[in-house]
């Protein structure tokens, strides 16, 4: 069997080649919610959701997963663990994986030979799009591809009436690991499209001292919780060191995004653009 790797950049040309040669894949099994998420709707959409045969286990956990809710009720899908084993059992004829899948198990299945794909970009919303534009043609769905990816252009279109100050207003992630998102990450990229800057100017998850932090004013804090539960993060921040000293807690500018919406790695972060924005304006 030919082997199918392919990045968030686009495919080779002989990538790109062996897809369009290959049949339309009836055993698709997902190992990451990067590839859970889109995968199911675009099958859904199509009418063909019994080719997909399992998702990652992470696909049932409601803090991580938009998929969550069809666990409620009988379905066919599977919860497949993250070992080579247990993929092999399900006999697939199409296995998507991440880069941040374990190592062993993306070594496991290159040299089990089994078609795969390997989603390896996920540091800005242009990666998502290219993402959900590979798993479309790959698995045939191209039409329900483009659906997806225009329900994030139109988002991105309507911009936070913020965008027409200046300067741009600053956010900064909260963490209370200290572990902050910097710049060149999916969270800066987030704040950008909205028409706001990240207020760190550190590359990457940086883990910042104490005495770093204090050193940051932000006009928002943005944390990954559920809007209702706005004045909770506000009672711990006003509480924490390091946080209690910014004006943006004492001032209660505090946004709150849904920790599926905030980490989102799939089409589902317009649902991030929206929550970013709604935040701002409440």
């Amino acid at each position: 069997m030919m082997t199918l790797c392919g990045s968030l950049l686009g495919l080779s040309l002989a990538h790109n080649q062996a897809l369009s040669q290959q049949k339309s894949p009836n055993r698709i099994v997902s190992l990451s919610l990067a590839s859970d998420e889109t995968l199911y709707e675009l099958l859904k959409k199509k009418g063909e959701l019994p080719r997909l045969i399992a998702v990652s286990t992470t696909s049932a956990d409601p803090k991580y997963s938009y998929l969550s809710h069809i666990f409620h009720n009988k379905t066919k899908l599977k919860q497949v663990p993250a070992a080579i084993e247990d993929v092999l059992r399900l006999a697939p004829d199409f296995v998507v994986a991440a880069k941040f899948n374990n190592p062993k198990l993306l070594r496991a299945i290159k040299n089990h030979k089994i078609n795969h794909l390997i989603l390896d970009k996920f540091s800005s919303i242009n990666d998502l799009i290219n993402n959900t534009h590979i798993l479309a043609k790959a698995v045939n769905a191209e039409e329900q591809g483009q659906e997806l990816v225009q329900l994030i252009r139109d988002e991105l279109k309507q911009k936070s009436h913020l965008s027409q100050h200046s300067p741009k207003k600053t956010m900064l992630s909260f963490s209370s690991s200290l572990h902050i998102m910097g710049q060149n990450t999916l969270f800066s990229d987030l704040l950008h499209s909205a028409g706001f800057q990240n207020a760190l100017a550190l590359p990457g998850w940086p883990k910042l001292t104490l005495e770093f932090l204090l050193k940051i004013e932000p006009d928002y804090i943005v944390a990954p919780c559920a809007p209702k539960n706005q004045n909770k993060v506000f009672d711990y921040l006003q509480t924490t060191r390091g946080w209690r000293e910014k004006k943006s807690v004492q001032t209660k500018k505090i946004i709150c995004i849904e920790y599926r919406a905030l980490y989102s790695t799939s089409f589902h972060i317009v649902q991030a653009l929206r929550q970013l924005k709604a935040g701002y304006k409440n």
